[in-house]
């Protein structure tokens, strides 16, 4: 199994990296409501008390960067010039993050 460490602030706070928009108050606001969501979805595999593998621990990072991007959950398209991009609200894990989260999901037999 790959190398267990707690979710940190500042380790989610580099994920958000650039503009400063963020500080460690706004992350600790977030983490444990997603660590917990990663935690229930897992059942807790891939946790130990409030250590969790790296690739869960990166899932929590990017549903945090996620829901911090936009809090209200709704979907935001700017277009400024030529260039445009749209931000989608947190509406569950991403396809991606959950076939990270599914390699540690205990599954009904």
């Amino acid at each position: 199994m790959a190398e267990m460490k707690a979710p940190a602030a500042g380790e989610a706070l580099a994920w958000l990296a650039g503009d400063g928009e963020f500080n460690t108050e706004d992350v600790t606001g977030v983490l444990p409501l997603v660590t917990s969501l990663a935690k229930a979805y897992t059942r807790g595999k891939g946790f130990d008390d409030d250590m969790c593998a790296d690739e869960i621990r990166a899932v929590i990072y990017s549903v945090t960067a996620r829901v911090l991007k936009n809090p209200s959950g709704l979907r935001i398209s700017e277009t400024e010039g030529p260039r445009s991009y749209s931000i989608a609200g947190w509406a569950g894990f991403t396809l991606l993050e959950r076939q990270v989260l599914d390699r540690y999901r205990v599954k009904a037999l």
